[in-house]
């Protein structure tokens, strides 16, 4: 049996109604994952550029101790050599965060630039002698400073691009989140107004079943 104008209307206007409800829940659904992939992206790189960055402070700090021995307000490179060890921490650390085989390799070059510049520093005050030899340490102080200019460009790029990194994992959900919540805003706009038309024509039917 054919079903009446009027019923075929009111199941319309169900209908509609349902696929609102539905494309709601699904842009609910949608912002709940985007959510929860921002906190994935960030749980997976934030400890390796923060380890990265802390790589590159120590290597600067270490800098700083060889300057401060060559301008004679350190009597040894002790603390230069201090900073070089907690860089070899922090090397550890962004090694069990590498996200890459790459990062994994441009870890390893660090680690061994910065060995090389802790020898540089170690032999430095031993060579120059209590009186402090400057033709002695001049031989070493170049050798020390492009090591450490070494290391502090990887160390810094490595940094960079784990900073990079990040923003563009973020850029990219972040967009998709926004393309998947305007689609699904655009869907129940079109939807509810679908609806309303549908209940307009509904009542106008009514209007005038009433009026025979």
């Amino acid at each position: 049996m054919a079903r009446s104008p009027g019923a075929q209307i009111r199941r319309r206007f169900i209908v509609e109604l349902g696929l609102v409800l539905l494309v709601g829940a699904g842009a609910l659904a949608s912002s709940v994952a985007s959510s929860r992939s921002l906190n994935a992206i960030a749980e997976r790189a934030e400890p390796f550029a923060a380890a990265t960055a802390a790589i590159e402070r120590s290597i600067l700090a270490a800098q700083g101790g060889l300057l401060r021995y060559l301008s004679e307000l350190a009597e040894d490179t002790a603390s230069g050599v201090d900073h070089i060890s907690e860089l070899e921490r922090q090397l550890s650390r962004a090694r069990g965060a590498a996200p890459s085989p790459e990062a994994l390799k441009a870890l390893d070059e660090i680690g061994k630039g910065a060995e090389r510049f802790r020898k540089v520093l170690q032999l430095m005050p031993r060579s120059a002698g209590p009186s402090r030899d400057w033709s002695r340490v001049q031989e070493y102080s170049q050798a020390a400073i492009d090591l450490g200019k070494s290391v502090e460009e990887r160390a810094a790029r490595l940094a960079a691009e784990a900073r990079a990194e990040i923003q563009r994992q973020s850029h990219g959900s972040l967009r998709a989140a926004t393309a998947a919540t305007v689609l699904s805003a655009a869907v129940i706009a079109a939807i509810a107004l679908s609806a309303l038309v549908l209940r307009g024509r509904w009542i106008r039917l009514q209007e005038q079943l009433l009026g025979l």
